[in-house]
């Protein structure tokens, strides 16, 4: 079982009014990485922390019919007062590109994971498999013929951020359903990650805090 972790800064920045609302803080993730299920058996045992230029969250499968799932981790520990006063918070994602043979016969789902490690701030070679495969709430569905590159996607988790508060830390599995089509070829959708250094804040997961 091998791992690569993503560490990430986690950032607490005063943004411009979103949708019209009052004034936005954006939380960017403390980590985040993708997940590879390589033998079949559900649970990933190869993580990437990030492709070569360090830009992509990976769902979906490859020409093995492996599956890709990611996870995103947002600290709220020193934000409590933020959150718990918040009138709304976001998820926003934005999708990097989509290469599916059939979009139409997939759908992304989100999930809210609660168990397995999903009460670590950062990823570590004994929690991958556990959050590649932890019980959870799907939070959204999209349909993946609606994705395209660059494509944003907004859900509204509230009361899931404050009800995260108690374990500091707010975790989402993203993945395809079906998880693999067995067609030996590659079918995925990537969000950009958040990787500093290489995407812009504009493009990383982010959770918008509105006051």
């Amino acid at each position: 079982m091998k791992l690569q972790s993503l560490a990430l800064a986690a950032a607490f920045v005063f943004a411009a009014p979103l949708f019209g609302q009052g004034a936005v803080n954006i939380l960017f993730p403390s980590s985040d990485n993708r997940v590879l299920d390589t033998d079949g058996s559900g649970r990933g045992n190869v993580s990437h922390a990030e492709d070569a230029s360090g830009i992509a969250l990976n769902v979906g499968d490859n020409a093995q019919n492996q599956v890709w799932r990611s996870i995103v981790k947002f600290d709220l520990r020193g934000e409590e007062r933020q959150v718990r006063s918040a009138a709304r918070v976001i998820l926003q994602l934005t999708a990097r590109s989509r290469n599916l043979k059939t979009p139409r016969d997939w759908k992304l789902e989100i999930v809210h994971i609660r168990t397995g490690t999903s009460a670590m701030i950062d990823i570590d070679p004994s929690g991958q498999s556990d959050d590649f495969s932890a019980k959870g709430t799907v939070l959204h569905t999209e349909p993946a013929g609606a994705i395209r590159t660059d494509s944003v996607i907004r859900v509204v988790v509230t009361e899931q951020v404050k009800a995260a508060l108690s374990s500091g830390v707010f975790a989402i599995r993203l993945q395809l359903d079906p998880a693999t089509n067995n067609d030996d070829d590659n079918d995925q959708i990537s969000f950009f990650s958040g990787s500093h250094g290489v995407n812009p804040e504009a493009v990383r997961p982010q959770l918008l805090i509105e006051l």
